[in-house]
């Protein structure tokens, strides 16, 4: 009688172990299939392979009717829960870096040229100032499209955006690292590039400059050109406000001049 009662509970847990083997399989399948969409494909790949361990621990349990292969399927399914657990956990700092990173751009960045916006590039001219020293030179450059609202008038406003993004990307191509351009608003930029030579060599960088506006007005058929000036900073000890005032009078002044020019003082 003993036997026989030892026999029916045997029998009741390897059935009750079973039972939710089979259910823990389902859970998962259908979990698969219902929320596919939300899950990462780390994620779901992860589960998939857990569930085909435990269909697969079911099927040679039921086999081989053995203790051992249900320990390792317990085993499995915890190391596969863990990885998935440190996944989801990069995967959720990978994005709060992501979005912190992007944050940061669109708080310092122009979004429509991605040049540095204003604020970030006026501070960063005024600390350049800052810290030059007797020997030091420098150009800081103010410049604007020609007739800009003629332009948008007369070819459209996309038009129009399409040059301040052409003349943002000239800019970007004639500074080096240590160069700062910046749109400072609507058709205007600011210009201020560190350790120039001489007037020729800075000549030759606007000339350069000039060219590829002039080449891409006439590649689209139109009449489209900047004024600039540029005022070479020497020494240490001036200050932003001024020195934006003196490039921005030689701005003017290349305007009356006849525009499509440049000036340097």
């Amino acid at each position: 009688m003993t036997a026989i009662l030892e026999n029916m509970m045997t029998f009741g847990k390897a059935g009750i172990i079973k039972v939710l083997l089979a259910l823990d399989i389902l859970i998962v399948l259908a979990a698969l299939l219902l929320e596919r969409k939300q899950y990462s494909k780390k994620t779901f790949r992860l589960y998939l392979i857990y569930a085909c361990i435990l269909t697969a621990t079911a099927f040679l349990d039921y086999v081989i009717d053995t203790w051992y292969l249900q320990n390792l399927a317990i085993f499995f399914s915890s190391m596969i829960i863990s990885v998935n657990h440190m996944i989801q956990v990069s995967d959720q700092w990978l994005d709060a870096k992501r979005e912190l990173l992007i944050s940061e751009y669109r708080a310092s960045h122009d979004i429509m040229t991605g040049l540095w916006n204003k604020t970030s590039g006026v501070d960063q001219v005024r600390n350049c100032l800052e810290n030059m020293s007797e020997s030091d030179m420098a150009v800081l450059g103010f410049m604007d499209i020609d007739n800009f609202k003629s332009v948008n008038d007369t070819y459209g406003h996309e038009t129009g955006v399409f040059w301040i993004r052409e003349v943002a990307t000239a800019l970007q191509e004639m500074c080096g690292p240590s160069d700062i351009a910046c749109r400072y608003g609507g058709d205007e930029y600011i210009l201020f590039q560190q350790n120039i030579g001489d007037r020729e060599e800075l000549t030759a960088r606007i000339e350069g400059f000039r060219k590829k506006i002039h080449d891409k007005a006439e590649e689209k058929g139109q009449d489209v050109h900047c004024s600039i000036g540029l005022y070479r900073v020497k020494g240490a000890g001036r200050k932003l406000a001024e020195c934006i005032m003196i490039s921005d009078g030689l701005l003017y002044q290349a305007k009356k001049n006849g525009k499509d020019t440049y000036v340097i003082e």
